[in-house]
């Protein structure tokens, strides 16, 4: 974006030019964002997951009748 601004600032700003380095930053902006929203999905539902989780029995366990 702080090419935008300074093209805007320019005598006589290139509206192509313009258009590209916004259209660039708002990319840019768009794969942070859909980043984030994978990560945080992820850690929600790692985070949401019962602690009893990870403490279920195994097939052999159960097989064996220990659980």
């Amino acid at each position: 974006l702080s090419r935008a601004v300074e093209e805007l600032d320019s005598e006589s700003p290139d509206l192509n030019s313009l258009r590209k380095n916004i259209q660039y930053a708002a990319a840019v902006l768009e794969s942070v964002y859909i980043n984030d929203c994978r990560k945080n999905s992820i850690l929600n539902a790692m985070n949401s997951m019962s602690p009893d989780d990870d403490e279920r029995p195994t097939t052999g366990e159960r097989v064996l009748g220990n659980a």
